[in-house]
């Protein structure tokens, strides 16, 4: 997931390089690499994509370059292990909102604990979706697996990942609709 902000340089106050590295640092991001007119931040691993409930921790790139008109920032969020839902995506959007106006109105930008909570619970209601689906669609299937004498651990498994997966792409993909409207 790609999310880009371009800012007039104009409209910046202070020295824009250095209230980044403030904003970045205190959301736990390091800098990778920096040079006169860029500057880079990453934040995050692969393998914890797939364990975490904050969209914050996702494995991220943030490049940032500067020219005599404008400061452009470009977001490079790994999804790899995520069905990315929309009130992740409001998240990072608030995320990028916040930066946007520290960078350019000195505004307080720490503010994003409800947001967090609210999208883990989210996502939590999401695992729940999952586990039903994994329930109506493995039980039956491990039903007819034993009854015909087909491997019942595999069946099931297979079946039982099958139904997770479908509910929750459904239910993800109808809140998505919902939003849109």
């Amino acid at each position: 997931m790609k999310k880009t902000l371009k800012i007039n340089k104009e409209k910046l106050t202070d020295e824009p390089l250095d209230k980044t590295k403030s904003f970045f640092n205190s959301h736990g991001f390091k800098i990778y690499q920096e040079g006169p007119y860029s500057l880079t931040f990453q934040k995050g691993s692969t393998l914890k994509n797939m364990f975490t409930f904050n969209p914050l921790e996702w494995k991220t790139d943030v490049n940032i370059e500067i020219n005599e008109s404008s400061f452009q920032v470009e977001f490079e969020i790994n999804t790899i292990g995520q069905l990315v839902t929309s009130k992740e995506d409001d998240l990072w959007e608030k995320f990028i909102d916040n930066f946007n106006n520290y960078i350019q109105n000195n505004s307080n930008y720490t503010n994003l604990n409800n947001e967090i909570r609210a999208t883990k619970l989210t996502s939590l209601k999401y695992v729940g979706w999952a586990l039903v689906g994994a329930l109506i669609v493995g039980v039956p299937a491990s039903i007819v697996a034993y009854i015909t004498d087909i491997n019942p651990i595999g069946s099931t498994v297979i079946a039982s990942v099958t139904g997770a997966m479908s509910f929750l792409i459904d239910k993800i993909n109808k809140d998505k609709r919902k939003k849109e409207l």
